[in-house]
């Protein structure tokens, strides 16, 4: 794993707009909104995508913070299955992964740093890591092991 990047995501050379055969539509479509929210709009609100089943969430998810996120993404799952299926898809050392399997990559070399965050995750770890994936009950503040007492110094919780 390599060192952190602070600014990978505004300048990766992610290909996105122009990809018409690796991307559907729809996950464009909802790329360009999002883009609109935050860079147009210029808008410090959260913002939600809604998006029907089997249009490729995981996929938005992948692409979402290109151009937009400055420092680390946490994705948070509902489910340890969805977890488990966001993880696999966006694994950096499986070559079906989805940014290689969809163009938006061409090189291992370009893909960002990917942590799944449990109990046994070093901190060195998070620290390195472009995005970190985990499920919503490692967030409980009640938790001894809790991911928002590891990070209030690394994310703006």
């Amino acid at each position: 794993m390599g060192t952190f990047n602070k600014d990978y995501f505004l300048t990766a050379n992610a290909n996105i707009l122009e990809n018409d055969e690796g991307l559907r539509k729809v996950q464009k479509d909802a790329y360009i909104e999002i883009c609109n929210h935050f860079l147009l709009k210029k808008s410090k609100n959260h913002a939600v995508a809604i998006l029907p089943t089997g249009s490729g969430k995981t996929g938005v998810m992948a692409i979402a913070p290109f151009g937009i996120a400055n420092g680390r993404v946490l994705i948070i799952t509902p489910q340890l299955v969805i977890k488990d299926h966001v993880l696999d898809s966006l694994d950096p050392t499986n070559p079906k992964n989805f940014w290689l399997r969809h163009n938006i990559f061409k090189d291992f070399n370009e893909l960002p740093q990917v942590v799944e965050y449990d109990k046994d995750t070093l901190f060195e770890e998070l620290e390195k890591s472009n995005i970190i994936i985990l499920n919503i009950h490692k967030l409980s503040a009640k938790s001894r092991n809790s991911l928002l007492k590891k990070l209030k110094e690394t994310f703006s919780i």
